[in-house]
């Protein structure tokens, strides 16, 4: 493992979310082969796969390269929590999550 702090950030990040390898693959458009070599640390991604991932996981780019910044956006955060949650539900149910923030709003 060449990049330890990379794998243990990627894993952190997927933990926190609720993901697995292969549907941060198939969310972020980046091959399963990638995904492996970053979660297995023998690969630092490109800066645009590091922001796609970070796109859906929630969290800074820069911070899962490894770099010493804060790991979020705290609203970019929750947004994407909230799209990955609601992205796993039928569409009877995101109907009825879309009708009760109507009647919070």
């Amino acid at each position: 493992m060449k990049h330890p702090e990379i794998a243990r950030r990627l894993r952190y990040a997927l933990s926190a979310n609720n993901l697995k390898p292969k549907e941060l693959s198939d969310l972020c458009g980046i091959s399963k082969a990638s995904i492996s070599q970053y979660y297995n640390g023998a690969h630092i991604p490109s800066n645009i796969s590091a922001g796609k991932m970070a796109s859906v996981l929630g969290v800074s780019p820069l911070w899962l390269m490894g770099f010493d910044v804060p790991p979020q956006d705290d609203a970019k955060s929750v947004r994407n929590s909230l799209y990955n949650k609601i992205e796993k539900l039928d569409d009877l149910d995101r109907a009825k999550i879309e009708e009760r923030v109507d009647i919070m709003l």
